[in-house]
């Protein structure tokens, strides 16, 4: 019968295109929660799960659904590198293991209960709509299904122009004569094998003091030929671990891919991406396990609250951002990773890194743990994404080696600000930093536009709301009562020479952020909010620092309004002049100017 006619599939209430941990913890926890009842379930993979294909390997502060399966718990692990070498407490953590096979035996023995459950070994060809219907093909049939759930990925959907790299590994369990390995500690990474340019180390799961998983692991874009995996853990075992004799009693291998890639979700409404498909494996670092199921749980709640699954895998976007900065590094400069992961272990309580790692930390503990890697290497890697490139329209290499300067110079001055000594310093050079900066701004600007127009508006802009300010302090009458300290020494009028300056370069550098988002109508709106918004963040710390201070216990909302509708006036005189500026390094100054702002206020 042809496809166009046929409509007498089997159906079912729930297929799942592939049978692998995410498609199997999700069945398991469906029944568990009851949402299996009387509905028909097809689970389908090319593989029978019947062998110890795979390690999970985990650190978690509680227990999960397969406590009872875990092969062996930690409580501390060791770190070798020529940088750092430690044994490190896990508390308030512990690190597990679950072999592949303990974990498919044990779902699988709960799903036989439910009749309504089939399983077939078969290869999933698509998945698509025909006649309303969303259909399941494999090389023997298809099937219809009310909700599909689907975890086959496959590298080909990565774009070229992703990063994408590859966690490949070949692990051994060896067995010897002799006790060679201590049951109390996981060795998480050794970094003492050759890096040839890319992130290499090994891992060690001991099972019994002459029994343990010898793992060689790589962060890179190529694989290596079997022969290279083979060569490297025997030179490891021998030379490293100084083990002479030993059986191979097992093997695995897989690939874990590493990418920026932002995995979509189907377009097809009732199909839902589970497992790396659904961006659950994390790109910096190749963890899977724990967050399947925390997509998993995140999907049964809601399908108990709603009837319907969440089909989107929910991510903190700044987490998202700092997984592309660390897979650039890894991909551009993977030479330096063993130093990066020794700084992070050696210079941050666990707790804090593998807080950060999981994605629970605070905006705090992230920057104390940054101030530990290789400024310069991150800094490096961010201006160089894509994304961010594609963002600020980077084509002028002066305008990237400035906003590389004014990137250094505010996140350094973040940590000087809590030191003493060059807290002190930092306050003495606030004016004349301040002036170079925003007249090297504005001279890049000008250069590349070259527009009379934009350098008259931005003249009288500066001219006209320092004179407001001289109005404000004199009077009380315009943002509230207040006068500057002595940070901002260069003054006159009692108002500092540079605040003019700065005001138009920030009014300026909004306007140019918001017009590529919104209408000619929204754009001085926007553009005079975030203007509001920097002031908003900046005043406490700029109270703090004595740039100015307040006749009054609070901030007056009058000084907001009062430069919302200043801001709003120059950016609307700005849209009626059709003046237009394109310009990296105004971006980053907004940016990095309000992030300083954000971590000082934070670290009061």
């Amino acid at each position: 019968m042809s496809e166009q006619i046929r409509n007498n599939f089997t159906h079912y209430d729930y297929i799942f295109a592939g049978g692998g941990c995410a498609a199997l913890s999700l069945v398991y926890k469906m029944q568990l929660a009851g949402l299996l009842k009387d509905r028909r379930v097809l689970v389908i993979d090319k593989q029978k799960k019947n062998t110890n294909d795979r390690t999970w390997a985990f650190w978690t502060k509680k227990d999960t659904a397969f406590e009872s399966i875990v092969n062996n718990t930690w409580n501390e692990i060791e770190f070798r590198s020529q940088f750092f070498s430690g044994d490190i407490n896990l508390a308030p953590y512990k690190y597990q293991v679950i072999n592949g096979i303990d974990f498919y035996n044990f779902v699988l023995s709960e799903l036989d209960k439910n009749k309504y459950i089939e399983f077939l070994q078969e290869e999933v060809l698509s998945i698509k709509k025909q006649n309303e219907k969303t259909i399941v093909e494999t090389k023997i049939d298809s099937f219809a299904g009310d909700w599909i759930f689907d975890s086959r990925f496959q590298p080909e959907i990565i774009p070229k122009e992703n990063i994408f790299l590859k966690q490949h590994f070949k692990g051994w369990i060896i067995e010897t004569s002799e006790p060679f390995f201590e049951m109390e500690k996981v060795r998480l990474f050794d970094f003492r094998t050759p890096q040839n340019g890319v992130m290499r180390f090994f891992y060690i799961i001991p099972y019994a003091p002459n029994k343990a998983l010898i793992e060689y692991t790589l962060f890179s874009e190529h694989l290596l030929n079997e022969s290279e995996y083979d060569e490297a853990l025997r030179n490891y075992i021998k030379d490293i671990l100084k083990i002479e004799e030993y059986k191979i009693v097992e093997e695995e291998q897989g690939i874990i891919p590493m990418t920026d890639f932002q995995f979509p979700i189907s377009p097809i409404e009732n199909v839902v991406n589970l497992g790396t498909l659904a961006g659950c494996s994390k790109a910096s670092t190749g963890y899977t396990f724990l967050r399947i199921q925390r997509h998993c749980n995140e999907i049964v709640e809601s399908f108990s609250r709603v009837g319907e699954p969440l089909r989107v895998f929910q991510e903190a976007n700044r987490f998202t951002l700092y997984d592309m900065m660390m897979l650039k590094v890894l991909q551009t400069d993977g030479k330096h990773a063993e130093k990066v992961f020794s700084n992070l272990f050696e210079k941050n309580p666990i707790e804090r890194l593998f807080k950060f790692l999981d994605e629970e930390s605070s905006l705090v503990e992230e920057v104390k743990l940054m101030n530990t890697t290789p400024k310069g290497l991150f800094i490096k890697s961010f201006l160089n994404l894509r994304g961010f490139q594609n963002l600020v329209g980077l084509n002028d290499k002066k305008e990237f080696l400035f906003s590389s300067f004014l990137i250094i110079s505010f996140g350094g001055g973040i940590i000087a600000h809590q030191i003493p000594v060059l807290l002190r310093f930092s306050q003495q050079i606030t004016d004349p930093l301040l002036l170079f900066c925003n007249l090297s701004v504005l001279a890049l600007v000008l250069t590349k536009h070259k527009s009379f127009k934009l350098f008259i508006w931005f003249l009288i802009g500066t001219v006209l709301t320092f004179f407001i300010e001289v109005t404000g302090v004199s009077t009380g009458k315009i943002f509230g009562a207040y006068e500057y300290g002595a940070t901002l020494k260069w003054q006159f009028q009692n108002v500092p020479l540079v605040i003019g300056l700065n005001w138009m370069v920030l009014i300026m550098a909004a306007l140019d952020i918001c017009k590529k988002r919104f209408n000619k109508f929204w754009t001085p709106i926007a553009a005079a909010a975030m203007v509001v918004a920097f002031d908003w963040v900046m005043e406490p710390v700029a109270i703090h620092l004595d740039y100015w201070h307040w006749f009054g216990q609070n901030i007056p909302l009058q000084n907001y309004f009062a430069w919302f509708v200043i801001a709003l006036v120059f950016s609307i005189i700005y849209q009626i002049l059709n003046l237009k500026t394109n310009s990296l390094v105004l971006k980053v100054y907004f940016i990095i100017q309000l992030f300083f702002f954000s971590m000082l206020r934070i670290m009061l």
